[in-house]
This record gives C-alpha cells, sequence and structure tokens, in this order.
C-alpha cells in the first residue's frame, strides 16, 4: 500500500514502475503473491529477476502476474562457450514467449554473448559492453 500510495502522491502513473522480484529467497508464496497482484492489478509491472536460480521458479510463472523474466547471469557467463547454457536460454526463451513474457538476459558483457541471445530470440540485454 505505501508503494501505491507514494506513486499517488507524486503523481507518478503506476505503469511507469517496475518491481523486481528475485527467486534466490524461499517466501510466502500466497501472502507475497496477493501483494504482488494488488501492484499488478494497480499496473506496476512486476518482473521476475534472477530466474532459473530460485527455489520455486515455474511455479511463480503459472500462477502469477509476471510480466518479465531476467535470465540470471550465471546462465549468460559462458554462453558462447556452453551448449548446456544456450539450451537453458532458449528454453527460457520459448517459455516466456509461450507465456506472453517478455524475456530480458542480464550479465551481458561481450558482444559474442549479446549475438547468440538475439539469435535465439532475447532482443533486451542488460550488463557491461
Amino acid at each position: 500500500d505505501m508503494i501505491l500510495e507514494g506513486l499517488k502522491a507524486r503523481n507518478v502513473p503506476a505503469a511507469m514502475l517496475e518491481i523486481e522480484i528475485t527467486e534466490e529467497a524461499p517466501v510466502d508464496r500466497d501472502r507475497v503473491g496477493q501483494k504482488v497482484g494488488r501492484l499488478a492489478d494497480a499496473g506496476i509491472s512486476i518482473v521476475l529477476d534472477d530466474f532459473g536460480t530460485g527455489f520455486s521458479t515455474l511455479v511463480s510463472l503459472k500462477d502469477s502476474r509476471i510480466r518479465k523474466i531476467k535470465i540470471d547471469k550465471d546462465f549468460v557467463r559462458d554462453l558462447a562457450k556452453s551448449v548446456e547454457d544456450q539450451a537453458v536460454v532458449e528454453a527460457v526463451i520459448g517459455l516466456g514467449r509461450t507465456l506472453g513474457i517478455e524475456v530480458m538476459a542480464e550479465g551481458v558483457e561481450t558482444d559474442a554473448d549479446r549475438m547468440i541471445l538475439r539469435s535465439l530470440g532475447c532482443m533486451i540485454a542488460q550488463g557491461y559492453l
């Protein structure tokens, strides 16, 4: 409620805000899900950060209002050298496409990784290039 009140007090549209939720720590899914649902209903974009490293990643996608997935840097770091990482990244991109969820990659630090991501269908990258 503080977030929504803050946006209203500053006359900032909810659609201008993205809130990142990390998958690295176990949480009370029901309690957090209700709060995230209220924020999403208000128009705030919910982003699942560090995708693939958490405790209940796929469950989070199934019954939530996630609008964007950020593929964790652990899958991107060796992308040019690892067929396994490429397979995981391609699967996540396909999953996002099927569910209508935007996918971006974090930790992109080389042109080679950026080009591989683009060839796999990931057009949004975050990192030090």
